[in-house]
């Protein structure tokens, strides 16, 4: 087995440029497929583990079954998706700001004259 692994590899370093390109590309994708299954796999009996706890099992109702992790990812997608639909609405939307100013009717001439006091 790890001979044929070996003549492989050695297979591969004697292909062109093109060829290793392709299965670079192969290997990635293959490597990728893995760490996401095995993510899901860990995010679904993690949550399988919370949901098992016994605080959990006396809260279940019968009427509202709990909903699986496609559900869970969904409404937050939608969640989200809208969201970012308000906040393209919002931008894309034209602001109106009007400064007004305070009417002022402080005139130095019309003030009463204040007598001085000396201080002691």
């Amino acid at each position: 087995m790890i001979g044929k692994i070996k003549n492989f590899i050695v297979k591969l370093q004697n292909l062109d440029e093109t060829a290793k390109k392709r299965w670079l590309i192969i290997f990635s994708a293959v490597a990728m497929l893995a760490v996401i299954s095995l993510w899901a796999l860990y995010v679904n009996l993690s949550i399988a583990d919370v949901n098992s706890s016994p605080l959990a099992k006396n809260e279940k109702s019968v009427k509202n079954p709990e909903p699986d992790l496609g559900q869970i990812l969904g409404a937050g997608l939608t969640k989200i998706g809208g969201e970012i639909k308000d906040k393209i609405v919002k931008l894309s939307s034209k602001n109106i700001l009007t400064i007004q100013s305070v009417d002022r009717n402080f005139t130095v001439d019309d003030l009463e004259k204040i007598e001085t006091v000396n201080l002691p």
